[in-house]
């Protein structure tokens, strides 16, 4: 190597041994920090009530369980061996019409016992329906699509199907970094236990191309990994931090979300199911993303709530609807449902 192209590249080496430092104490300065992970400890009795799943990334173990999340209060359920959770203790007749609960741990009921949750609550007051509650913790809306196909692909169609939004859904339809951030580095966090049993699962997404709405997944080893020293380096951590925004803004979830709620709309008319999406937290984004769904022809239900209310929420411990809120949708859905079939109460 020639002398002056060696003194060149040692002087690059020696700007960036002087750089790399001094930005870290600006950044420092400036009150950046390295990547913390938020701690968020489930804890359940027996373990692994969720299980891997081949294309739905993880579901239900069939059983009974005692569940604590954090410190909060701990709250039990049973999961049949449909791989769903109960919404009535006895097994009902298959002659009953059948509405589906579709949606995430908001609609599963984390956070409440089994009887405290609004399908629960529901089964309860309409015995000549058959609800049956798909929520599943962690769940987007994509797991929601695939499961009520699979659902009707058995010949099982439901009279009603009810999607419960809420607007972090967005990420988890599209995969966005943070989605992947929360989901993966989340449940490494939990328990090692967790960590490794989810290896199997494999977490679907969409993506849309010339307005074709394309199903695609990721393996849980590939979900994603942090930046070698992001959690000892402030820079490291803004560097990802801006990348992860970067490729967030890039994917629409927005417009491929409501590509996919076209499609729950079509599956849904094709079947002679009256479809219909709700929204569950109360806040700008959602009230938009309703209003947006409704625009392309969609009926909707809006029961959203404040759930950074300890009101209706079991803050600080969990931000989870609590049983008061679950009270509050099973009404605004009650109310619902007698307004589409009035006789069926």
């Amino acid at each position: 190597m020639e002398k002056g192209k060696r003194k060149k590249i040692l002087y690059y080496i020696y700007l960036l041994l002087i750089f790399a430092p001094c930005l870290e104490i600006a950044l420092r300065v400036l009150q950046y920090e390295p990547y913390r992970q938020e701690e968020f400890h489930i804890n359940s009795s027996p373990s692994q009530c969720l299980i891997p799943h081949p294309y739905l990334g993880f579901a239900l173990n069939p059983g009974s369980f005692e569940v604590q999340i954090n410190q909060a209060r701990p709250y039990k359920v049973t999961h049949g061996s449909d791989s769903l959770r109960i919404s009535h203790p006895a097994i009902l007749p298959d002659s009953l019409e059948k509405i589906f609960l579709l949606g995430c741990s908001y609609t599963y009921g984390m956070g409440v016992d089994d009887e405290d949750s609004f399908a629960y609550l529901l089964q309860t007051a309409f015995p000549t329906y058959h609800i049956k509650n798909f929520g599943v913790p962690g769940f987007g809306n994509v797991q929601s699509y695939l499961q009520l196909e699979a659902e009707i692909k058995k010949g099982n169609v439901p009279k009603i199907v009810i999607l419960n939004l809420v607007d972090f859904h967005l990420d988890r339809n599209v995969l966005t970094p943070d989605y992947r951030k929360n989901l993966q580095l989340g449940f490494a966090r939990s328990s090692e236990e967790i960590k490794n049993q989810m290896k199997p699962g494999r977490i679907p997404f969409i993506l849309s191309n010339k307005g074709e709405l394309i199903f695609k997944w990721e393996s849980w080893d590939s979900v994603y990994q942090n930046w070698r020293g992001r959690e000892d380096w402030a820079s490291v951590n803004l560097f990802q931090s801006l990348a992860d925004k970067w490729e967030r803004d890039n994917m629409q979830p927005i417009d491929q979300s409501l590509q996919l709620y076209k499609a729950f709309q079509d599956l849904c008319e094709k079947n002679g199911i009256h479809f219909c999406i709700s929204n569950l937290r109360a806040n700008k984004k959602s009230e938009e993303l309703l209003e947006a769904i409704s625009g392309i022809g969609i009926d909707t239900l809006e029961m959203g709530l404040d759930l950074l209310s300890t009101d209706f929420s079991s803050l600080p411990e969990d931000s989870h609807p609590n049983s008061s809120a679950h009270r509050h949708y099973f009404q605004k859905i009650s109310s619902y449902l007698r307004k589409i079939s009035p006789t069926r109460e």
